[in-house]
């Protein structure tokens, strides 16, 4: 069968706020999406919600998660997230409204601020259609740069990237599967913090505006870190101290006219001053 796909772009209309908080030496991240999924022969609709934080572990959390009953409405279609059944679960199939997953122990430097995680979609259709997956605007965080969903049977059956809210249509009513791939970025929660001042102090910075270059000026060691970001939340230049030092004169002449945030980090990644810097050209 061939496979139409109907994309709409939704217009992004605010910023969606997301939990990311600095607390001594703790990070609280919360991201969670949602995938909402409809079909033109069913009044059923199935929001699912996939996502990654500090709150969360790789097993079942009933706090957070909701099992599904893996009875098929009769004519009708099932859409759940399938993952193994741990021994409270009960017997498998195991299916979920929910998939919390718990931050990689490989994102133990705060540097490193980029991965990926894996969901599965079972689905089970006998309305004889395809189905509709909607992603509105509230329904994609800050923190998630982008989603790749595959048909994992089929790959040229649906293959898709998304890199925010949008509405596809899926027309083969024989997709029994979708591979999700979210890409995560903490960077961009990070942005959120230092725009609102949450860090200990204000970091000295000058001239600002500035045109070519500025100085820092904090007490700096060995191994710590002066990082700009634009007000997307994403890191456009990275510096790192290589000796002690009080002054750092920052050259930002390849960065483009606009508000940025200037955030000093220390040897353990931690943030310890931020100032908001104006370029001008």
């Amino acid at each position: 069968m061939k496979l139409m796909i109907r994309s709409v772009l939704i217009l992004v209309v605010g910023i969606i706020t997301t939990s990311y908080q600095l607390r001594s030496q703790d990070r609280i991240v919360d991201i969670v999406g949602t995938l909402r999924f409809s079909s033109e022969r069913s009044s059923i609709i199935y929001n699912l919600s996939y996502g990654v934080g500090t709150n969360y572990t790789d097993t079942t959390e009933r706090e957070y998660e909701e099992s599904v009953p893996p009875f098929l409405p009769p004519g009708g279609y099932l859409i759940v997230f399938e993952r193994e059944c741990t021994p409270s679960d009960g017997d498998p199939p195991c299916y979920w409204k929910q998939d919390l997953r718990g931050i990689p122990d490989s994102v133990g430097d705060q540097l490193r601020t980029q991965f990926a995680l894996k969901y599965n979609i079972h689905i089970h259709n006998q309305t004889g259609a395809g189905f509709q997956l909607s992603i509105l605007n509230s329904d994609w965080p800050v923190g998630v740069d982008s989603v790749n969903i595959v048909d994992p049977n089929v790959p040229t059956a649906f293959n898709e990237t998304f890199t925010g809210p949008a509405i596809v249509t899926i027309e083969d009513e024989f997709t029994a599967r979708l591979a999700v791939t979210a890409y995560y970025n903490l960077a961009t929660l990070s942005v959120m913090d230092f725009i609102q001042g949450t860090s200990e102090k204000q970091l000295h910075i000058g001239p600002n505006p500035s045109f070519r270059e500025t100085t820092v000026v904090t007490e700096m060691r060995p191994g710590d870190r002066i990082i700009v970001m634009n007000l997307m939340g994403e890191t456009v230049l990275s510096r790192e101290i290589t000796e002690s030092t009080n002054r750092f004169v920052l050259p930002i002449e390849g960065l483009t006219e606009g508000m940025y945030i200037v955030a000093y980090k220390d040897a353990n990644g931690l943030l310890t001053a931020q100032s908001k810097m104006q370029i001008i050209r």
